[in-house]
């Protein structure tokens, strides 16, 4: 199914669709067939939801990388997901069931879930009385009633899309001017006068809504009939093909590093990907963590700035017992929390991470301190290629500059490299 875990690296890190998962697949927990219900909940939530995972702020509001990173990692840490911006009462309790953090409190089969779907009234789905005013006229059945159809397009890894009418998407379409300018071509074209356009809005809303309640059971059925069909290797759609309106050109430096950890589950795709964003603390000891195949560490973090129920509480810890971090050097007790980490910074963990390995010699970028904490980290990262300093012609490598998201997954691609080149060698 859409939501299980699809292959595994050498390194162990996972590859599907973390988007839709389900959070034991995730946290490598034991799973049965309920993840594909979570999966196909998670599906309806973004198609009632703006096309937004939960949590995600709704359009015409932009969605960044780590916005999208940060609402993942609360759904697998068990963070209630909040109902979808649309639909009716019965139908938002529908989805929610389907995408309950625990799989007992699920829907145990598609059969159940269909159920439920099959029982809910169109008109409940139409929320019509928000949509339409009530001017007292009833609605009759026409002899000639035309068909209004929707079409679908598979969108976002082969998931069900929202349904469209004319190329437009189902939440343009219903905004108000839209609405009636289709109205107003519906009575153009059957030669209605206006007088008759509330009973055509009310009939076009029931035929959409019906329509949309279709594309839901269809869904459902999908998932049953996959069930009885003999399992199949998976096929990935190569991550490429995911376009971001902020990393167009493919000639940058950084590209193909965001594309890997695109691949390999270290981060994931939003729209706007964000690449001159600042990585904090945590989200780079993240990124790590996630390389290395999300290990469970054996102990957990006393940082007193370590929320337990946060996303990063396992990297941290995880990053901790491996003597990568040791949380700020002013005697605070905390990790960092919510703090830039800074170029110098992010190598030392890698450096770290590799075991610290003696450099061959000192790096000669101009702004390093001699004897500094990162002055054999930098020059480890430069004679194996991790970095090249800033690309200015200063010779500098950027002690104290922000480690944007770029500048992260690139070192930390540089760094995968190197550990794999290593290991083919040993």
């Amino acid at each position: 199914g859409i939501a299980k875990t699809m292959e595994k690296t050498t390194g162990g890190t996972k590859i599907g669709t973390y988007k839709y998962m389900a959070p034991e697949v995730y946290n490598n927990e034991p799973y049965n067939l309920t993840v594909d219900i979570y999966s196909l909940g998670l599906v309806l939530h973004w198609l009632l939801n703006e096309r937004r995972s939960p949590f995600m702020p709704l359009p015409p509001v932009p969605a960044s990388a780590s916005q999208e990173e940060e609402a993942r990692l609360k759904r697998y840490s068990g963070v209630p997901i909040p109902a979808p911006a649309h639909g009716s009462e019965e139908l938002k309790r529908i989805v929610l069931k389907a995408c309950a953090y625990n799989p007992k409190d699920r829907y145990q089969s598609a059969d159940e879930m269909l159920r439920d779907l099959e029982r809910i009234p169109y008109a409940d789905d139409l929320d019509r009385k928000a949509a339409v005013p009530d001017n007292g006229s009833e609605f009759e059945e026409e002899e000639d009633e035309r068909d209004i159809h929707s079409e679908s397009d598979d969108e976002e890894e082969g998931t069900v899309s929202a349904a469209h009418n004319s190329g437009t998407d189902t939440s343009e379409w219903l905004n108000e001017g839209l609405f009636e300018e289709t109205i107003g071509k519906f009575n153009q074209n059957t030669g209605q006068s206006k007088g008759t356009g509330n009973n055509d809005k009310k009939k076009i809303w029931i035929i959409a809504g019906a329509a949309g309640l279709l594309l839901v059971i269809a869904a459902v059925v999908i998932i049953l009939l996959v069930h009885n069909k003999k399992p199949e290797e998976p096929v990935e759609s190569p991550a490429k093909e995911v376009l971001f309106s902020d990393v167009e050109d493919p000639s940058q430096y950084y590209n193909d590093a965001i594309y890997w950890a695109l691949e390999n589950g270290i981060t994931t795709a939003a729209g706007l990907f964000s690449p001159d964003e600042a990585c904090t603390r945590e989200m780079c000891v993240t990124y790590l963590w996630r390389m290395m195949g999300e290990p469970d560490p054996s102990y957990y973090t006393v940082f007193t700035d370590v929320d337990i129920t946060a996303y990063y509480h396992k990297p941290v810890s995880w990053a901790t017992e491996q003597g990568i971090t040791v949380g700020l050097n002013d005697g605070s007790g905390r990790f960092g929390i919510g703090e830039t980490c800074t170029r110098e910074m992010f190598v030392t963990f890698l450096w770290r991470a590799a075991g610290k390995p003696e450099p061959q010699k000192k790096a000669n970028f101009i702004d390093m301190v001699s004897g500094a904490y990162y002055e054999d980290a930098i020059s480890w990262a430069a004679e194996n290629g991790i970095t090249v300093g800033l690309n200015d012609g200063s010779d500098r490598f950027g002690v104290g500059q922000k480690c944007t998201i770029k500048m992260c997954l690139t070192f930390l691609y540089r760094y995968n490299q190197l550990m794999e080149s290593n290991n083919s060698k040993s």
